[in-house]
C-alpha cells in the first residue's frame, strides 16, 4: 500500500493478492491522482473479452476503445507522470494510435450532430445525452435520426425511440439504482405502472418514455409512497386498510 510520507511514498507490503481495478482506484484516490474511471469503466468489457477470452467486437467497436484508451493514456502520461507521451512510443506505433484516434473523432463528431434529435418526456435526460452507448455494443457512436429512434455506427443495430429512451435512462441512472438495491436503498428507476419500460425516473415522478406520472404521497396518511409501490394513490399499508374497510 501507498503511504505518503514527507520525503515521498513509501511501500508498504498488505496482503497477498494482487491490485485489481478497484483496489488501484483507491490508491490513486489516496495519493490524490487524478484519472477518468468513469470513461476507464466504459472500455472494461472489450478489454476483458480481449484479455481473457476473445471478442465478437467490430473493427470500429475496437478502435472506438483503442481511443478512449490513447486520450487517458495521453493525459495520465503528461499530467500525472510529466512525460512526454511521443516519447515512449515507437514512431509507427504512435501514429497508428493518432489515425485511430482522428477516425473516431470524426465518427463522434457526425453523431453528436444529430443529437438534437433525442426526444424524451424527461427533463433532465437530454442533459446527458452525450452519455449515451448502444444497448448492443456499448459503442459511444449513435445517430439519431428525427422522431428519436437510433442507429449504432459501430455494430448497425438501429433502435426504435423507447429503446433508446431506456438505454440513456440506464446509462444515467443504473449505477445509481444498482448501488440502491444493493444496500437496501428505494430504487431510482423502477418500471412504468402505464407503459412498463424501465424509464420511470423516481427523482422526477415520471417516465421517460411515456410521460407517465404518479402520486409520490399517500392521500391517506399524507407519508411518500414507497419507489417500488408507485402506480396508485396510496402506499402500501394505507390501500391494505382500505380493502379491510371496504
Amino acid at each position: 500500500m501507498p503511504i505518503k510520507q514527507k520525503n515521498g511514498v513509501i511501500w508498504k507490503g498488505v496482503g497477498k493478492k494482487t491490485v485489481d481495478v478497484y483496489a488501484l482506484e483507491q490508491r490513486f484516490n489516496s495519493l490524490g491522482i487524478k484519472f477518468d474511471w468513469k470513461k476507464f469503466n466504459e472500455i472494461g468489457v472489450i478489454r476483458n473479452e480481449v484479455e481473457h477470452y476473445f471478442t465478437k467486437a467490430n473493427p470500429l467497436t475496437i478502435q472506438e476503445a483503442l481511443s478512449k484508451l490513447f486520450g487517458l493514456m495521453q493525459n495520465f502520461m503528461s499530467m500525472e507522470l510529466k512525460i512526454d507521451p511521443k516519447t515512449k512510443f515507437e514512431d509507427r506505433l504512435w501514429n497508428i494510435l493518432i489515425n485511430i484516434d482522428q477516425v473516431y473523432e470524426a465518427e463522434w463528431m457526425a453523431c453528436s450532430r444529430t443529437h438534437k434529435h433525442f426526444e424524451s418526456e424527461s427533463k433532465n435526460l437530454g442533459n446527458h445525452i452525450a452519455e449515451i452507448t448502444c444497448p448492443d455494443c456499448g459503442s459511444s457512436l449513435l445517430r439519431f435520426k428525427p422522431g428519436g429512434s437510433s442507429e449504432c455506427r459501430a455494430c448497425g443495430e438501429t433502435f426504435e425511440k423507447e429503446r433508446t429512451i431506456v438505454a440513456l435512462v440506464d446509462t444515467v441512472y443504473g449505477a445509481d439504482d444498482y448501488v440502491a438495491a444493493k444496500e437496501g436503498a428505494e430504487p431510482v428507476i423502477v418500471a412504468c405502472p402505464e407503459c412498463d419500460e424501465e424509464a420511470y425516473i423516481i427523482e422526477e415522478s415520471r417516465c421517460a418514455v411515456c410521460g407517465e406520472s404518479q402520486e409520490s404521497t399517500c392521500q391517506r396518511c399524507n407519508c411518500s409512497i414507497p419507489a417500488g409501490e408507485i402506480g396508485g394513490s396510496y402506499c402500501s399499508y394505507c390501500q391494505h386498510q382500505i380493502d379491510k374497510d371496504d
